[in-house]
C-alpha cells in the first residue's frame, strides 16, 4: 500500500509540473486529484505520523521536482525545444541587456520609421527601437539619444545643421 501512496504523490507532482508546459487545466486538475488521493490513502492506512509525513513530504517533493525541472530540463533535448535560447536577429531588442544600450546615450542617428512617438532608428549602424519624449519625428530626420528609461531609448529630433554639444 505504501508504494501506491508514493506513486500517486509522485504522479500528482509530475502532472502539476507538466501543467506549466502544457496549459489547459486538465493535467493540473488530475495532478491535484492524485495528490488528494495519496493523502486520503495515507489517512486510511497509516498512523497519524504517516499522514503528517505524507502531507509534508508532498510539497517538499514538489519543490525539489520544480528545481530539478528548471535546472536540468533546459540541458536536455526536450528542454532545448521548450525553452527559448536564441535571440531575435535583425533588430536589437532592449529586453536583452540595458548595459548594451547605454553606449547609445548621447549618440546621434536617423529615424528609420515615423516616430509617433515610438519607432525604429539607426544609431551607429544598429537598428534599435526608440521612443521620443512625445513629439512626432518623420522618418529620415536626425535624432539624438537622451537617456535609457526602463527598456526604452528616449530620443529627440536634432536640427539638420545643429552641432553636437
Amino acid at each position: 500500500m505504501e508504494w501506491i501512496v508514493v506513486l500517486l504523490a509522485l504522479a500528482g507532482v509530475g502532472l502539476i509540473i507538466s501543467e506549466v508546459f502544457i496549459p489547459g487545466g486538465i493535467i493540473g486538475t488530475l495532478g491535484m486529484l492524485a495528490l488528494v488521493g495519496s493523502i486520503v490513502l495515507a489517512a486510511r492506512h497509516f498512523t497519524t505520523a504517516g499522514i503528517v509525513a505524507t502531507v509534508f513530504l508532498i510539497p517538499i517533493a514538489g519543490i525539489v521536482a520544480w528545481i530539478l525541472a528548471l535546472r536540468v530540463l533546459p540541458k536536455t533535448r526536450l528542454g532545448r525545444n521548450v525553452f527559448l535560447s536564441s535571440t531575435q536577429e535583425g533588430m536589437s531588442v532592449l529586453a536583452g541587456s540595458a548595459e548594451t544600450y547605454k553606449r547609445f546615450i548621447g549618440k546621434r542617428g536617423v529615424a528609420q520609421s515615423y516616430l509617433r512617438p515610438a519607432g525604429v532608428a539607426e544609431i551607429e549602424g544598429a537598428r534599435v527601437d526608440v521612443v521620443t519624449e512625445g513629439e512626432f519625428i518623420p522618418a529620415g530626420n536626425p535624432i539624438e539619444v537622451l537617456r535609457l528609461e526602463g527598456n526604452h531609448l528616449v530620443v529627440r529630433a536634432v536640427e539638420h545643421g545643429a552641432d553636437k554639444n
